[in-house]
Formats: C-alpha cells, sequence, structure tokens
C-alpha cells in the first residue's frame, strides 16, 4: 500500500519538502498568524506554516483563547525571524500541516517568552535537560506573578495536564517503536532527556534489542506487535568506520521503518536511523549533530534520541535519527556516503546502499 502520511516524527527533521536544510535557521518574515502558536512564514518567493514547538496555549474555543492569540500576534507577526525546524507532520493527500520548531525574533526564544508572559505552559516533549530547566523556571516566574493565564489557576493546570498527557500518550512510530524496546529490553528504559549518568544506570539490557527481535530475511530484520498493532523493518547491521575516534572501539550503523496498523497496511510511518556505539567512557560525545554527505552533497540531519547503559567495561549507546522518505531516497540514490557525528568523520561502506532503495521499494 502507498505510504499514506508521516506523522509527527519527533526530536529530529530531515527535510521539509524542498527545504533540505532542516536544524539551520530558516530567515523570513511572519506574514499571518493562524492560531495561539501557528503562523506562516514567507521566505523569499516561498511561504510555509510553522508552529512553535515545545509550548501548550489554549486551543480555540477555550475562553483564554483569543487573548493569547493576540499577544502571539503582536510578538510574531510582521516581524522578521529566524525559525528552526525541528519536525513536521503531513496531513492526508497532499495537505501540508505546520512543521513544529524553534522561532526566534531578534534573538529572543519566542517558546520561552510566551512562557515567561504567561500565555503558555511548557510541553516537555523532547525537551533536552537544560530547556526543561530554562522553560520550568520561566513558567515558574510566571505563575508566582499570576501573569496571563496563571491569573486563572485552575486554566493553567488544566494545560499543564494536557501538556503532560501528550507527553506520556505521545502516538509517533518513534514512540511505539520505544515502547517496543521496553518489551524487548524487559525493563525501564532511561530518560531520553536527562544527560546525567543516572539515564545511563537506569536503563536494562535495552541495547540488546540491536539483534531484534522476530525472524530475519535475508539481510533484514521485521518484528510486528498483533496487541498493538506496531512494527518494525530494518536493514541489517553495517559496521561504520569513524575517523580518528578514540575510545570508541565498535560503530554500527543501520536503517529502520517503523509503522503503526498490519505488515499489509500501513497507517502511520517514519524511517530513522540507528547507530550503536560501544565506547570507553559514556556520552562517547557530548553532542551528536548528524550529517550525511551524499555524494559530495552536506544533508543536515539533526539530533537523535540517545538511548545508553553501561557494560562491564565500558558503555554502549543506540541513537535514533528520525528523516523522511525523501531523504533516505537521496542516501539511497548515492554513490558515496559519507557522515560527520559531532566532531567525528567517517564512512557508510558502499555495500549498505542497496539495502536502503531495497527498505524504500519494501515499505511502499
Amino acid at each position: 500500500m502507498p505510504l499514506c502520511r508521516l506523522l509527527s516524527v519527533i526530536f529530529c527533521l530531515a527535510a521539509i519538502t524542498d527545504i533540505t536544510a532542516a536544524q539551520a535557521r530558516i530567515a523570513g518574515r511572519i506574514v499571518e498568524v493562524i492560531d495561539a502558536r501557528t503562523f506562516v512564514l514567507e521566505t523569499g518567493a516561498t511561504r510555509m506554516p510553522g508552529s512553535v514547538r515545545s509550548i501548550r496555549t489554549p486551543a480555540p474555543g477555550h475562553p483564554l483563547y483569543n487573548a493569547v492569540r493576540e499577544h502571539f500576534s503582536r510578538l510574531v507577526l510582521g516581524r522578521n525571524c529566524e525559525f528552526q525546524p525541528i519536525a513536521i507532520a503531513y496531513g492526508s493527500g497532499n495537505s501540508k500541516m505546520p512543521a513544529e520548531g524553534r522561532l526566534f525574533i531578534g534573538g529572543i526564544n519566542i517558546a520561552g517568552q510566551m512562557i515567561r508572559d504567561g500565555a503558555a505552559v511548557y510541553d516537555p516533549r523532547g525537551l533536552s535537560a537544560n530547556e526543561t530547566a530554562e522553560f520550568e523556571q520561566l513558567q515558574n516566574l510566571a505563575r508566582a506573578e499570576r501573569r496571563g493565564v496563571w491569573a486563572y489557576p485552575d486554566a493553567a493546570e488544566k494545560l499543564i495536564d494536557a501538556a503532560a498527557f501528550a507527553a506520556e500518550e505521545a502516538g509517533s512510530p518513534l514512540d511505539a517503536y520505544l515502547q517496543l524496546l521496553r518489551q524487548a529490553a524487559g525493563g525501564a528504559l532511561p530518560d531520553a532527556a536527562s544527560s546525567g549518568r543516572n539515564a545511563a544506570d537506569s536503563a536494562s539490557s535495552v541495547i540488546s534489542l540491536w539483534q531484534a527481535k522476530g525472524s530475519a530475511t535475508g539481510e533484514f530484520s521485521a518484528y510486528y506487535d498483533r496487541g498493538i498493532r506496531r512494527g518494525f523493518t530494518a536493514t541489517g547491521a553495517v559496521p561504520l568506520e569513524l575517523f580518528q575516534a578514540r575510545g570508541i572501539r565498535a560503530a554500527y550503523f543501520r536503517t529502520m521503518f517503523l509503522y503503526s496498523g498490519s505488515p499489509a497496511e500501513f497507517e502511520d510511518t517514519a524511517y530513522a536511523l540507528a547507530f550503536l556505539i560501544s565506547a570507553d567512557d559514556y556520552r562517547f560525545s557530548e553532542t551528536t549533530n548528524l550529517e550525511i554527505i551524499a555524494d559530495g552533497q552536506k544533508l543536515p540531519i539533526g539530533v537523535p534520541l540517545r538511548l545508553a547503559r553501561r557494560t562491564s567495561d565500558g558503555t554502549e549507546e543506540v541513537l535514533f535519527y528520525a528523516l523522511s522518505r525523501q531523504t533516505l531516497s537521496r542516501l539511497a540514490s548515492a554513490r558515496r556516503l559519507g557522515l560527520k557525528i559531532s566532531r567525528y568523520n567517517g564512512s557508510i561502506a558502499g555495500a549498505a546502499i542497496p539495502a536502503l532503495g531495497r527498505l524504500l521499494e519494501i515499505t511502499k
């Protein structure tokens, strides 16, 4: 069945239709405000809808909606800005939904400004530990000063409850896959937003998921859970060469297709690049931005969901990077693939490239 939609792939973004520089900041001007956090960005001759990530605002029909929307409009409408897309969703057909990301005006993070003004509460999904601490501090200040929605405590608390529920019940295929990992590992996963050693200490044998549960067909692994109607298909693990990477013992790469529905009829779908890193020390690198170089063309992929565990003589980490089918198709058509993870440069064996095309073919 044709790929019907890509919904809310979180944590990172590989491409936005014809814009392939995700994670880079797109300069433009806000020409329309759609709701209390959604806008239209004009950049040259192109217009695209965008939405401020990591905040929760009153929905249309809420008694405070009009006031909050007006405040948002005063902050952004007609202003020059920089927009950093993080995630995008597609509706059915050709209907393009807003890209979620960070919006900056005059160097100010609008998400933080909305929280500080009491016009929004923060949404914890996908936030780093530092972002969570910053937004929580801003929210506490707004609450103490009874700004905006905090003048109506019941309304504000309902927004917080909604944000917490959304974080716990996030429905993207990537989240569903993490649920499968919990089942395969038989224990708890570390907090994706945590950057401390507790995240590694609390991880169970989640890294064993690399030898995917289920049947293997040729160079592919597959698993499907009929109970929750979630599954994945993955290429085989291929050794990855990282240059001058002291302390890294081994690195492997694979590409994954995650879906809900059934193997015969996909509903929500997502693609991800996954890397397994075995290293001497916890967190082989403090930053893990990924850039793929396909025949000399740089394709920024973004930041990953990062899971880690200790071993008897070091650590193992799995990094998941979400990407679009369009970007995966570009990788599959390349003759040579290089990469850069943080400060480490490397290459993907040419023999691994045909498997990317086959994964695209079997997941149409």
